[in-house]
């Protein structure tokens, strides 16, 4: 099998992470030798395909990727869970009348869990 990177790309990389203040990185060697247990632990199950034309191509597993970003506690603040209607402004995915709209609640997200710490779910009375 191929390298996922080659030496000029993990030296490239070290140097970035250098250049952005990252201290106490691996050596190209730990990199490599590391690389499986990490995969496997933190990958996205990258499949490479063969197109009709015989050109190459990568697929990434989407249910890996969405489990990544809610187990990792400095993107899931950043998700949004519900829809917001902000009155005709669409900066982001959750404004899209889609969302808001044609998207089923009891699928998007059932429940919320208020600053007081209970939970409130779709369709069901508030008090």
């Amino acid at each position: 099998p191929r390298a996922l990177f080659s030496e000029a790309e993990i030296k490239a990389a070290q140097w970035y992470a250098r250049k952005n203040g990252a201290h106490k990185l691996p050596s190209s060697r730990q990199v490599k030798k590391y690389r499986e247990a990490v995969m496997t632990v933190a990958g996205a199950n990258s499949r490479t395909h063969k197109g009709a034309c015989g050109h190459l191509y990568t697929t990434n597993d989407v249910e890996v990727i969405i489990h990544h970003e809610w187990a990792n506690p400095i993107v899931r603040p950043c998700l949004a869970m519900y829809p917001e209607d902000d009155n005709g402004r669409l900066a982001d995915a959750r404004h899209g009348a889609r969302w808001l709209h044609e998207v089923d609640p009891d699928l998007a997200a059932p429940m919320a869990r208020g600053e007081d710490g209970r939970d409130y779910f779709v369709n069901e009375f508030a008090m």
